[in-house]
C-alpha cells in the first residue's frame, strides 16, 4: 500500500489512532523513515530544484498525513519556519521537514489559509494535473475513441496522443463563466457508474452517450481536460510503486475534480438498457459522493444530468438547449454525520434489493469516501462568504440537510435560497440553522410558498438573532397581515442594519401596510418593495407619508397595486 505517515505525535490527543505500519514526525524518527518521506518530495517535485510551491506542499503533506484535517494541513503550509523562498514563496523541503521534525505542534498553529480558495483557485486544478496522481483526457480524443466504436484502455495503457501534457492546463488557461477565453481548455469530470468490476464500460455503452455532450461543449472551440477515473487514476494492477503512489496521491484530488467551481460535471445517472439488472447510479456510493461534492458550488449550467440528453438531441446539437434540458438536480450541503447516515441508508437499500451488488466494490471505500466528504465541506463551508442554492426544487428534507450544515459556514455573508418549495414547515426546520450566522448580510428567500406561519418561525427562532442582515428578500410568497405583525413585533428591533426590505408579490392587506408605517420604518431602512400586494389606495397614502415623515429616499419606496 501507500505511505502513510501518522500525525498523531504532533496532533491534539483527539486525533485518530494510526496503524502500525505508520510513520510517526518526531526528533527521534528513524533515518531510513526520514528517507523515505523526502524520495515522497522527489516525486512530487517535477522541477528537480528541491523546491515546491504552497498548493503542492498541501497536496504532499495530505498524502503523507491522510488523517490530519484539511485546516491543519494549511497551517503546516504556511507556518514555513523560514523555508520559504521570499521571491515566488517556493518551499525548500528539506528545510521544511527538518522544521517540522524539530518538534512542530501542527494543533498549535493558527488557522492563516481559507480552505476555500482550493476550490476556486485555477492554481490547485494546475498543481493537481502537473503531480503523479492525475491524468486528464483530452475530450476530442474520447469523441474519437467512441466514433470508432472502441473500449476506454485503463490510465497505464493510454497512448501519449490521449493525455493532456503537463503544464497544458496552466499554458493556455480554463474555461471559466467569467473568462471565456477560446484557447483555454474546459475541465469535465465523468461520474458514472462501473458495470463490471474489471472494467466501467466494457463495451463502450457508457462512451457513445457521452460522445455527444463532449461534442457540444466543445463547439464553443475549447478543448476538453476530462477526468475519467478508469483514465485517470493508476487502476489495478498496479505493478511498480510509483503506481501504487500515483493512485494513492490521485485520490487526494478526486473532490477537487468535483467540487471546484470552475468544472463541468457530467452524472451518468442512467444505465445502459442491457445493464438494468446492476445496482442504479442512486445507490451508488462514489457517485453519490461525487454528486454532493459537485453541488456545493456548481452553476447550474455545469453540472448536467445526461438522462435527458436524448431529448435534447432530438432537437439538434445546439449547446444552450443541452444545458437547459440536463440541468440536474443539486443535493444541498449535508453535515459530515448527515452524509454518513445516508451512506448506510443506501446500503442498507442495496442490501434489500436482491438484483444488486453491494453499495460500494470495496467495503473499505465507505470510511474512505465519508472521510473525503468531511474534508471536502468542511474546506468549503469553513470559509466560504457566499452561498447560491437557487432553483433547485428542495423542500422540507433539503432544508434540514442544509440547516445541519449551515453551523460549518461561520463566515457566510450571503445566502441565496429563492425559487425553492421549502414552504412553512421547510422554513421552521431551516430557521434553526440560520440563527448560528451572525455574519449573514443578505437572506434570500423569494418565492417559497412561505405563509405566515413560516414567516413568525424565521422571526422567532433566527432574524431575532441576526442583526446583521441588511438585505431581506421574502418576495413571490404567501405572506399576509398576520406573519407581517409577528414581523415587525419580533424581528424588526432586532434587525438594527436592515436597509432593504422586499415584501413583493405577497397578500399584504390594509392592515399589513399599517404595520409596516408603525413599527418597521426604522433608521436603517433605505428600501421597502411592496409591489403587487393587496394594499388599498388609503392604507397605501398612509405609508407613502410615514415614509416622507420619516425622510426616507424618495425612490426607496416601492408601492404599486
Amino acid at each position: 500500500g501507500p505511505l502513510v505517515v501518522s500525525s498523531s505525535a504532533l496532533s491534539s490527543t483527539e486525533d485518530k489512532p494510526c496503524g502500525p505500519c505508520a510513520l510517526n514526525f518526531c526528533p527521534a524518527m528513524a533515518a531510513a523513515e526520514i528517507a523515505k518521506v523526502r524520495q515522497v518530495f522527489r516525486n512530487w517535485d517535477s522541477t528537480g530544484t528541491g523546491k515546491i510551491s504552497k498548493p503542492r506542499l498541501a497536496q504532499v503533506i495530505q498524502y503523507l498525513l491522510p488523517e490530519l484535517a484539511e485546516e491543519r494541513v494549511w497551517n503546516l503550509v504556511e507556518s514555513t519556519g523560514g523555508a520559504h523562498d521570499g521571491a515566488n514563496e517556493a518551499i525548500n523541503y528539506d528545510d521544511w521537514l527538518g522544521w517540522l521534525l524539530s518538534g512542530v505542534k501542527p494543533h498549535r498553529l493558527p488557522l492563516r489559509k481559507p480552505c476555500l480558495d482550493r476550490f476556486q483557485n485555477n492554481d490547485s486544478l494546475f498543481d493537481a494535473q502537473e503531480g503523479i496522481g492525475t491524468q486528464l483526457v483530452r475530450g476530442s480524443w474520447l469523441i474519437e475513441q467512441a466514433q470508432q466504436g472502441r473500449v476506454l484502455p485503463r490510465r497505464q495503457d493510454l497512448p501519449q496522443e490521449a493525455v493532456v501534457p503537463k503544464g497544458d492546463l496552466r499554458k493556455h488557461g480554463i474555461w471559466t463563466r467569467e473568462e471565456k477565453g477560446i484557447k483555454a481548455y474546459a475541465i469535465v469530470a465523468l461520474s458514472h457508474c462501473w458495470l463490471t468490476p474489471e472494467h466501467p464500460d466494457p463495451k463502450g455503452e457508457q462512451l457513445a452517450k457521452l460522445a455527444p455532450v463532449l461534442r457540444a461543449l466543445q463547439s464553443r472551440g475549447t478543448e476538453l481536460a476530462v477526468f475519467l477515473d478508469w483514465c485517470s487514476l493508476h487502476q489495478h494492477p498496479r505493478a511498480t510503486r510509483d503506481e501504487v503512489d500515483g493512485f494513492a496521491a490521485g485520490l487526494t484530488h478526486v473532490s477537487l475534480w468535483f467540487a471546484h467551481k470552475n468544472t463541468h460535471v457530467l452524472l451518468l445517472t442512467q444505465l445502459p438498457p442491457s445493464w438494468a439488472h446492476t445496482t442504479p447510479y442512486s445507490q451508488r456510493g462514489w457517485p453519490f459522493f461525487e454528486l454532493a461534492s459537485a453541488s456545493l458550488l456548481a452553476h447550474s449550467g455545469m453540472l448536467l444530468d445526461l438522462k435527458n440528453m436524448d431529448e435534447a438531441l432530438d432537437r439538434g446539437s445546439d449547446l444552450c438547449y443541452l444545458l437547459l434540458c440536463c440541468r440536474a438536480n443539486r443535493v444541498p450541503p449535508m453535515s459530515p454525520d448527515t452524509f454518513a447516515a445516508r451512506l448506510l441508508e443506501s446500503a442498507d437499500a442495496c442490501a434489500r434489493n436482491q438484483h444488486g451488488f453491494l453499495q460500494f466494490g470495496h467495503q473499505q471505500d465507505r470510511a474512505l469516501v465519508t472521510e473525503m466528504y468531511e474534508t471536502t465541506i468542511r474546506a468549503i463551508l469553513t470559509s466560504a462568504e457566499r452561498l447560491t442554492f437557487v432553483d433547485t426544487g428542495w423542500g422540507l428534507q433539503e432544508a434540514a440537510d442544509l440547516a445541519g450544515a449551515l453551523s460549518l459556514a461561520p463566515r457566510l455573508k450571503e445566502l441565496y435560497l429563492g425559487r425553492n418549495q421549502f414552504g412553512d414547515a421547510g422554513v421552521n426546520v431551516l430557521a434553526q440553522g440560520l440563527a448560528g450566522l451572525i455574519n449573514l448580510r443578505i437572506l434570500s428567500l423569494d418565492c417559497n410558498q412561505i405563509s405566515n406561519a413560516g414567516l413568525s418561525s424565521l422571526a422567532s427562532n433566527a432574524l431575532l438573532h441576526m442583526s446583521a442582515v441588511s438585505r431581506l428578500d421574502l418576495g413571490g410568497n404567501h405572506i399576509g397581515d398576520a406573519g407581517v405583525a409577528v414581523f415587525a413585533q419580533i424581528a424588526m428591533p432586532c434587525l438594527m442594519s436592515l436597509s432593504e426590505l422586499v415584501l413583493s408579490k405577497n397578500v399584504l392587506g390594509d392592515a399589513g401596510a399599517t404595520t409596516l408605517a408603525q413599527s418597521c420604518l426604522t433608521d436603517s431602512l433605505k428600501q421597502l418593495d411592496v409591489r403587487k400586494n393587496r394594499i388599498g389606495n388609503e392604507a397605501g397614502q398612509r405609508l407613502r407619508d410615514a415614509w416622507k415623515v420619516k425622510a426616507k429616499p424618495w425612490d426607496g419606496l416601492r408601492l404599486c397595486f
